[in-house]
Formats: structure tokens, C-alpha cells, sequence
């Protein structure tokens, strides 16, 4: 939200030429924190090597697309990389609540929430960067690209699933505080 606001001042305000390389270089950021994030919630043998490669591959598209085609325009592949990368290993988590043995109830894990929400935002992203010159041309009423309105649903899914992913991690540790305090 950051990145966007000062993207609208620099705009507006004529600070900013381009703003492409704002986006580019807040994408190692993102993705990492996707990377961070799946390391430690997928329960899976091996997951953990397996993640380090798919970020250190995830780096190397990043450079040979900032390096063939210029840090100055949107990392276009490197996006669409790294929601597919996303959604695979949205799939794994999914794939690794199957292989539990015990029962976990799903809308109180955090884990869940989070996932969720990733999913739907990433395939939203996915599927608005592909198509992104055909849904600029189509408006809703003559005003407002249908590409605007899906990339705000899309944020109001995932942010909204990961508010819910918060509260389930407030209410563990409420639990646990008054657990301990009763002892």
C-alpha cells in the first residue's frame, strides 16, 4: 500500500518519469515473503530445499529479465513466474493437509487463511497481467477499467482471508495465554 501511494504522489506530482522500476524492485520482496511464508506452513518432507530452489530460480528470472529487457519496464514474466510458482505451491499445501494424519479444523488455522486468500489473489494477478491490454479496453459504464475492478477484488479476497488468518493467530495465543495463566 506503501508502494502505491508513493506511486500516486510521484505521478500526480510529475516526480516520477516512469514507475516501473518502483514496482520491479519491490518484487524480490514479494516473492520472498511468499517463499518465507510456504517454507514454513507446507508440512512436506524436503519442502525446504525444494523452496530455496524455486526462490533462488525465482531471482534468476528476476535478473535476466531486468538485465534482457531493462529495469525500467515491468517485469512482466517474472510476475507471471512467480504466480504460477504461488499457485503450485498453494496446491502443495492443500496436497499437504491430505497427508496429515490428525484432524485439524481448517477455518481456525491460520495457515488455511492465508493460503486461501493467496490463491484467489494470485490467480486474479495471474489472470489480469496476461490479459492486461484486452481488460484495460473493457469498462464498466464507460469509466472504470474491468482490470481495476478485479485487481480491488482481488486485494479485498486476500486481504480479508488474511485478516481472518490474523484473528485465528490471536485467538491461538489467547488460548494459550489463558491456558497457562490457569496453571
Amino acid at each position: 500500500m506503501v508502494l502505491e501511494w508513493f506511486n500516486f504522489i510521484g505521478l500526480n506530482y510529475k516526480l516520477l518519469k516512469n514507475n516501473q522500476w518502483l514496482y520491479n524492485s519491490f518484487m524480490p520482496v514479494y516473492g520472498l515473503f511468499y517463499f518465507y511464508v510456504f517454507n514454513h506452513i507446507i508440512k512436506l518432507k524436503r519442502i525446504k530445499p525444494f523452496v530455496l530452489l524455486l526462490s533462488i530460480s525465482f531471482l534468476g528470472v528476476l535478473l535476466w529479465e531486468g538485465f534482457s529487457h531493462g529495469f525500467s519496464n515491468f517485469f512482466f514474466r517474472t510476475l507471471i513466474y512467480l504466480s504460477v510458482v504461488q499457485l503450485f505451491l498453494c496446491g502443495l499445501y492443500f496436497y499437504s493437509i491430505f497427508q496429515q494424519d490428525e484432524y485439524s479444523d481448517l477455518l481456525k488455522d491460520a495457515a488455511f487463511w492465508f493460503v486461501t486468500g493467496t490463491l484467489f489473489y494470485t490467480a486474479i494477478v495471474a489472470s489480469t497481467s496476461i490479459f492486461f491490454s484486452e481488460l484495460l479496453k473493457l469498462q464498466v459504464k464507460n469509466q472504470i477499467p474491468l482490470r481495476a475492478i478485479l485487481v480491488v477484488l482481488g486485494n479485498i479476497i486476500m486481504y480479508g482471508c488474511w485478516i481472518k488468518s490474523f484473528l485465528c493467530i490471536n485467538n491461538k495465543q489467547t488460548y494459550i495465554t489463558q491456558s497457562y495463566s490457569q496453571h
